[in-house]
This record gives C-alpha cells, sequence and structure tokens, in this order.
C-alpha cells in the first residue's frame, strides 16, 4: 500500500493500523503517484483510491493536537474498514498495554460509564474489547495502588534452549551447538551482586527468571543462579522461574526450584497436539508433561501458570476444544492465552508462512475460549498486545481467585521499578513524583553483554540512583 502523509507524528501510528490490515503487504511512504491513501493532515482530510473511485473523510479541527491526531486515525480507520469490508476490535489502538488508558482514566476519577465511553467513542473500541479492558483494570487495581516507591522487581533473562520453536523471534542460544552457559553465568552473577548492592536500601517483591529456558541450565548453575538471588538481593514475595520445555525437567528441577524458594512455575504446553508440535519444531512429549504437572503439584507448587498460543499451523475449532478439555481437566492456577504474533526473526516469517485459514479463524477461537472463561473460575487480570498478532487481537492471562502473578501485572502497567539482568533485558526505573519512566536495555547479543558489563552496570546503577 502507498500512503502520502504530511504528518511526521502520525507516520507511525498510521503504518501500525494500516499494518493491521494489510499484514502481509508492503507499505511505504511516498509523495508519488499511484496512492491508495492520502493523508492531508494540515487540510484536515483523508481519502482513500479504490480502482477509479475515491472516498474522502473530513476531519474537524480540535485545538488540542493529542485529540486531533486521534481524530485523523479514526478517519482512516473508517476508510480501512470500509475499504476492505471488516472491522477492528481494538479500533485505533496499536499499542502493547491499552489496559494503561484505563487505569488512567480511573486515576482522573472517571467513572465505569465515561470510561467505556471514552474507550468506544475517542479510541473506536468494540464494547467487548472496552469492556475487558475495564474487567481487568478493576481486577489489577488493589494490587497496583498504592505505587509502592521503595520497592521492585527483578527480571533475570536466561537466553538458552535446547532448539528453537518455529514461532520464536528471541535471540536465543542453542547451547547444543556451542555451550556459553558457564560462561554467561558468571557473567550475570557479576551484574547481579553489583545491582543489588545498588538496591539494597530497597525492598525487593516479586522475581521473573525467563527467557530463552532458565531450566535448560545445569543443575550446578541453576542452584548458583538461584542462591545468588537470595545472597544479593533477599527472598521476595513472589518468585517465578519458567519451566517451559518438558524435555529440560524432571522432579530433581522441581525440588530444587522448591528448596530454594520459588514459589510460581510456568509449564508451557502451547498446544497439547503432537501434529502441531511437529510443525512448529517444539520438542515436547505431552503425557510426560501432564505427569510433570502432577509431581509439582505434589511437590507443594500451588501457584502453576500454562501457556497456550490460538492460531498455530493447521489448528481448528476441534483442536482448541481438546485444549479446552485438558486446561478443564488439569486446571492450573494461571492460564495465558496468546494469539500468534509472526515476527521478524523468527522462522515463520523468513519462510513467510501462510496463515490465512488461522488468521480468520481467530477471531471465532478467542469468542470459545471467552465462553470457556465465563463458565469457569478463571478471571483475566493482564493483557498485553503484540506487532504482527494475528487478527488484531490480545494476549489474555487468567488467574483463579488470589492467585494473580504481581509480576505480570508490576511489568505490563509500568507501575513498580523492574531492573532487568542478564542478556537482552530490559529495566523501567519509575520516578513516580516526577511522572517519569527511564528504560534501559542490556546488550542483546552475548559478546557485548560479556565484554561490556562493567558499562552496562556503571550506567544501570547510575539511572537506579538518579543521577
Amino acid at each position: 500500500m502507498r500512503i502520502y502523509l504530511d504528518e511526521e507524528k502520525l507516520h507511525y501510528d498510521i503504518f501500525e493500523l494500516v499494518r493491521t490490515f494489510v499484514p502481509r503487504e508492503e507499505i511505504c511512504f511516498s509523495g508519488e503517484e499511484d496512492l491508495n491513501l492520502v493523508i492531508e493532515y494540515k487540510n484536515r482530510k483523508a481519502s482513500l483510491y479504490k480502482e477509479d473511485k475515491k472516498v474522502e473523510l473530513s476531519v474537524p479541527y480540535i485545538e488540542e493536537e493529542k485529540l486531533q491526531r486521534r481524530a485523523f486515525k479514526r478517519a482512516v480507520l473508517k476508510l480501512l474498514e470500509g475499504y476492505y469490508k471488516k472491522t477492528s476490535p481494538w479500533g485505533i489502538l496499536t499499542g502493547i498495554r491499552p489496559v494503561k488508558i484505563v487505569q488512567e482514566l480511573m486515576d482522573q476519577k472517571k467513572d465505569r460509564e465515561e470510561i467505556l465511553e471514552r474507550l468506544t467513542k475517542e479510541y473506536s473500541l468494540s464494547k467487548e474489547k472496552a469492556d475487558l479492558l475495564y474487567t481487568i483494570a478493576c481486577r489489577q487495581r488493589p494490587y497496583l495502588y498504592p505505587i509502592k516507591e521503595d520497592s521492585y522487581s527483578l527480571y533475570i533473562n536466561i537466553p538458552f534452549c535446547p532448539t528453537r520453536c518455529d514461532y520464536c523471534s528471541f535471540p536465543t542460544i542453542l547451547y547444543k551447538k556451542r555451550d556459553y552457559r558457564k560462561d554467561y553465568i558468571k557473567t550475570l552473577l557479576r551484574e547481579m551482586e553489583a545491582m543489588g548492592k545498588v538496591l539494597k536500601d530497597k525492598k525487593l517483591e516479586t522475581v521473573y527468571i525467563g527467557g530463552g529456558t532458565p531450566t535448560s541450565l545445569e543443575k550446578e548453575d541453576l542452584t548458583v543462579l538461584l542462591e545468588g538471588v537470595k545472597e544479593d538481593f533477599g527472598l521476595p514475595v513472589e518468585w517465578t522461574v519458567e519451566a517451559g520445555r518438558e524435555d529440560t525437567l524432571s522432579q530433581e528441577v522441581f525440588f530444587l526450584l522448591k528448596e530454594k524458594g520459588v514459589t510460581r512455575i510456568s509449564l508451557n504446553p502451547q498446544s497439547f497436539h503432537d501434529k502441531t508440535l511437529k510443525k512448529i519444531g517444539r520438542v515436547q512429549n505431552n503425557d510426560r508433561l501432564i505427569r510433570l504437572y502432577e509431581e509439582a503439584k505434589e511437590i507443594g507448587f500451588d501457584c502453576i501458570n500454562m501457556d497456550f498460543i490460538l492460531g498455530l499451523p493447521g489448528e481448528g475449532m476441534e483442536d482448541l476444544e481438546y485444549n479446552l478439555r485438558k486446561i478443564k481437566e488439569l486446571m492450573p492456577e494461571n492460564l495465558t492465552i496468546h494469539t500468534l504474533s509472526v515476527k521478524r526473526g523468527s522462522k515463520f516469517m523468513e519462510r513467510q508462512e501462510n496463515l490465512g485459514g488461522e488468521r480468520d479463524l481467530i477471531g471465532d477461537m478467542l469468542e470459545r475460549v471467552h465462553r470457556f472463561i465465563e463458565e469457569s473460575p478463571y478471571e483475566p487480570y493482564y493483557l498485553y498486545r503484540q506487532k504482527q498478532i494475528l487478527g488484531n487481537h490480545e494476549n489474555v492471562g487468567y488467574a483463579l481467585p488470589g492467585k494473580e502473578n504481581l509480576y505480570n501485572m508490576y511489568m505490563m502497567e509500568e507501575r513498580q521499578t523492574v531492573i532487568g539482568l542478564g542478556m537482552t533485558s530490559n529495566s523501567k526505573i519509575l520516578y513516580p513524583n516526577e511522572n517519569r519512566i527511564e528504560n534501559y536495555r542490556n546488550y542483546k547479543n552475548l559478546r557485548d553483554y560479556q565484554n561490556k558489563i562493567d558499562e552496562i552496570i556503571e550506567k544501570k546503577s547510575r539511572l537506579v540512583k538518579g543521577e
């Protein structure tokens, strides 16, 4: 699609909005001929050219620039919906954290009716998505407020995996090709020790060890890592370790995690269908995974998350029904339903995986999940969206009452300082009195992370100290 736009500030938003309708088309901004979409911000009009016809919308003048830009996005959305004969349930929203909008409106003491009206009219959300955001914001509110200025959370990245799934876009290191795990842990422990000293006067609340596959570490290295967390930062209220790969797990691993203070693990089937797992290059024995889940419960883990992905190649409604039956049998305390996102860096993107049929089914699949949730004790407690997500939908975390994951809420709603440790990890340092967030990302490749660890520690320490 070729677009003319005379307002640079709208460039990113218009690109992302158009991409939700044409995810596989090239989108370019140009002043040349053969344009499909013309947005004249200065003249307050937007036009879409369809074959030999032109559809034009005028945009009323609004003095506040932020509201004026939203009005333009609504006009473009209306043109696109008319052209492609489909509606966008998320309206003009293209960001990752839509629940934040509701939290900010609640901060302004807006009531439910006004918030829902703003979401549906100002942002063009469907009633269902607006209700979902409001429900989640209400669920989060008691956990997020008042903001604890002197507390923080940790995210620790372990970037290793035994194999790489085809949908994965993370900078994962396959240690079976060349094993850098021990060297990585040495560098990570240096960063942990240094940041522990910087944070000694603040209170650690949650820890999330993700990846990659943290349980792919050798027992010795995993032990040193877990002990290092306690020694450098203290014992958190909530401690999650992603244990997503069945081929890295055993009773021995579960006993180690429990002994060191881990309170929550994440076992991630993604699907219980062997044919699907084979298609996506995921090594997994589903029968053994279920046995491991039962063993983890017997060992004493009373909060286990399971991830599932909707829209995986070849999966339809019958496959979803089977997965939902398995979920009902197991009833993990946390359940995260992802919509497949095809990102740059994944094998799906490299081979231009054709997911047209799956994209068409996503809406029906999400509606079926919604009915399943309504008939269960689960309630939604956090939500986020991703670029290139099928059907322009969302990822939602559900929890049994009282089993909400604090880290997920703090991270997604940006209501607590989160210190990222390890390669690629991102830190978000909150300055609530200034209504400001500072971001710092560690280097994305192993060589730079290891060679520049002193620089990383120095820069991040200065941010934490507010220097």
